[in-house]
């Protein structure tokens, strides 16, 4: 096991910059995910650190030993894929076998490494089957295995769940975070799923257009998103973005948007004030309250698009003039709300983010 530590790296395809000066390290011990949507670089990251791409400039460390001129098996990674890449004429104990057998290690250690990864992931009662007898978590547990058996200095994972169903994925996140915590292997792992990503990392990075906008401990890339994607980015669901022009009425700040005028308070106004003449707030689910009478004076009008029901909590989807928000609400507040009731929709301050509408850096 050894931390991994990435510096300014870079690559090109053809005109194309899919990482651009990416730089971060991830501790020795320590569960990193990668996230961010298709196209953003992080899987042609992944494949740079393990050395199947050559990075244009920049380099990769495993623990203090510089990498650059390593070939993928003297790295001493394993990665894992999205498919289980199995050989299917071979048993699981065969398959979890093999990267030890190539290494030409002893007879009695393979078996011992073989029980013990085994029972780690819980598939002892399968050793003896075929990999088309199992069902898609359980070829998964077989792919893991096989990539930790040889206790490899990291772990690299490119969206090895996407293809599980749901309630799989659920319980696969669950044994890869008792496994790597068990292991306590250094751990990259790829995925465009930000639910996957928030529960499974220890330390959370968000790459958009090549680039690692926020490497942050996830609730700190949640609370404090650096920029306006990030915040549109992460969470379930992510923050809604609505933009405003920041004006002051009368000796006070007004955040002025398209069906709503908002006045801030004297901390935000010192804030903002003389900073940008145009905003975008961030404003997260859990921080909007719905409200059917007793108005206050900065709460906004709303019109119901429609709800999602989730049994412990559910999601009002609102129109704003031409923008759209979300709320997360209680059950018992969902009760009678149809699409197209218009309701009071009051922000809690504590839960919003600002952001410069030019540059979509974050201001408070």
């Amino acid at each position: 096991m050894a931390s991994v530590r990435v510096e300014a790296l870079t690559k090109r395809f053809g005109d194309r910059q899919v990482v651009n000066k990416v730089s971060f390290q991830v501790a020795d011990g320590a569960f990193a995910v990668m996230l961010g949507p298709s196209g953003s670089g992080k899987t042609t990251l992944l494949r740079c650190i393990a050395g199947l791409e050559l990075p244009d400039s920049g380099s990769v460390y495993i623990g203090d030993v510089l990498m650059d001129e390593l070939s993928p098996r003297e790295r001493d990674l394993s990665m894992v894929f999205q498919n289980y890449s199995l050989f299917p004429h071979m048993s699981v104990k065969a398959n979890l076998a093999f990267p030890l057998v190539v290494r030409h290690r002893p007879r009695g250690e393979v078996e011992e490494r073989v029980r013990r990864t085994a029972e780690l992931l819980r598939i002892e009662q399968h050793l003896d089957k075929r990999p088309n007898q199992l069902s898609g978590g359980e070829q998964q547990r077989v792919s893991l295995g096989r990539a930790i058996i040889r206790e490899p200095r990291a772990f690299l994972m490119d969206e090895p769940l996407s293809g599980l169903d749901a309630p799989l994925k659920l319980q696969m996140r669950a044994e890869l975070k008792r496994v790597q915590r068990e292991t306590k292997l250094t751990t990259i792992y790829v995925t465009h799923d930000q639910v996957e990503g928030m529960g499974l990392a220890s330390v959370l990075g968000v790459m958009n257009e090549g680039e690692l906008i926020q490497y942050d401990a996830p609730a700190e890339v949640y609370a404090r998103p650096r920029n306006a994607f990030v915040a549109g980015f992460v969470g379930n669901p992510p923050a809604s973005l609505l933009e405003a022009e920041v004006r002051e009425e009368n000796g006070n700040l007004e955040l002025r948007g398209d069906g709503f005028t908002y006045r801030v308070g004297e901390d935000l106004a010192r804030a903002l004030k003389g900073n940008t003449d145009r905003v975008i707030i961030g404003v997260k689910p859990e921080g909007v309250k719905l409200v059917r009478a007793q108005r206050a004076p900065n709460d906004i009008d709303g019109v119901l698009d429609y709800t999602e029901d989730f049994g412990s909590t559910v999601i009002a989807h609102l129109r704003i003039g031409q923008g759209s928000i979300s709320a997360s609400i209680p059950p018992q507040e969902g009760i009678g709300l149809e699409a197209g009731a218009r309701v009071g929709v009051r922000w809690d301050a504590e839960k919003l983010s600002f952001f410069d509408a030019r540059s979509s850096e974050r201001i408070v």
